[in-house]
C-alpha cells in the first residue's frame, strides 16, 4: 500500500523507463564504429581483424598457397597490392617482408634461420689475396689519393678494410679517409709502421650531407719517413648505421 512517504513502485518504473530509453539509444547507435578504448585491451583469440574495404589491413590467418597457416599480419595499398607482411609456414618461421608493386619481396628478415636477411642478396667482394702484396703504392711525403669511390648517401658513417704494405724496413705511413665535397679528412691518420703488412680498418666515420646525396670518398696514404713504398689495397668498404 502506498502512502505519503512510500514511492518505491514510481522509482521502479522510472529506472525502468530509463534502462528502455537507454537501449533504444544504444540500438540507434553506430557499435563499435564509435567506441574508443582508453585502458586496458582488445583480445581476439580465435578470429580476425579487418580495416579497410579492401582489407588495407588485415589480421588472423594467412592464406599461403591455398593453405591456412600461422597468424599474422598483412598491409595492403590503396591500389590492394600488397606492401607488408608478417607471416610464416610455423609460428615460429615467421618474418617480416616488404613487398613492391609487383609483388616481389624485396627486403625480407630469414623466418627459417632466424638470423640476418633473407632479401635482399648482397654482394661480397673478393679481391687478390694477401699473399700478392698491394699494386697500388706511394712514395710521396704528401697526402695522396690512391682510391676514390662515389655513392649515394644511405647511411651516416662508412668503414674501410685495406691492407697496408711498408716495402722496407724503417719505411713508415699514414692512410686516411677524406671526404671531397666537404674538403675533410674523416677522423684521424692511421699509422702504418716500419715493415708492416697487413689489414687496417678505417672508421667508421660519420659523413656528411643529406640522405641520397652523391658523396665522393678518397682513400689518401703518404710516406713519412724511409726510402721504400707505401702500398694499399681496399678490401672492402661497409655503410653503417649510428651506434649508441
Amino acid at each position: 500500500m502506498r502512502g505519503r512517504y512510500n514511492n518505491a513502485d514510481n522509482d521502479l518504473i522510472s529506472r525502468l523507463v530509463v534502462m528502455e530509453r537507454r537501449l533504444k539509444d544504444l540500438e540507434k547507435g553506430t557499435g563499435i564504429g564509435s567506441t574508443t578504448i582508453d585502458s586496458g585491451s582488445l583480445t581476439v583469440t580465435d578470429g580476425s581483424i579487418s580495416i579497410g574495404d579492401i582489407p588495407n589491413i588485415y589480421f588472423g590467418q594467412i592464406l599461403i598457397e591455398g593453405t591456412y597457416f600461422s597468424t599474422g599480419w598483412l598491409f595492403r595499398r590503396a591500389d590492394a597490392t600488397t606492401a607488408l607482411t608478417l607471416d610464416g609456414v610455423t609460428a615460429g618461421t615467421q618474418f617480416l617482408s616488404h613487398l613492391d608493386r609487383a609483388q616481389n619481396i624485396v627486403i625480407a628478415d630469414d623466418g627459417p634461420g632466424g638470423i640476418g636477411l633473407a632479401r635482399p642478396h648482397i654482394g661480397i667482394n673478393f679481391v687478390e689475396h694477401s699473399n700478392t702484396v698491394p699494386s697500388v703504392t706511394t712514395t710521396s711525403g704528401s697526402l695522396t689519393p690512391l682510391f676514390t669511390g662515389r655513392y649515394q648517401k644511405q647511411h651516416p658513417r662508412i668503414r674501410v678494410d685495406v691492407l697496408a704494405r711498408s716495402s722496407a724496413g724503417g719505411t713508415t705511413g699514414e692512410v686516411q679517409l677524406y671526404d671531397v665535397a666537404a674538403a675533410t679528412l674523416l677522423g684521424s691518420p692511421t699509422s702504418i709502421t716500419s715493415a708492416f703488412y697487413g689489414a687496417l680498418t678505417l672508421g667508421p666515420f660519420s659523413v656528411s650531407g643529406a640522405y641520397l646525396s652523391t658523396i665522393e670518398i678518397e682513400i689518401q696514404a703518404r710516406r713519412t719517413a724511409g726510402a721504400g713504398t707505401i702500398g694499399i689495397r681496399v678490401m672492402n668498404a661497409y655503410g653503417e648505421g649510428t651506434t649508441a
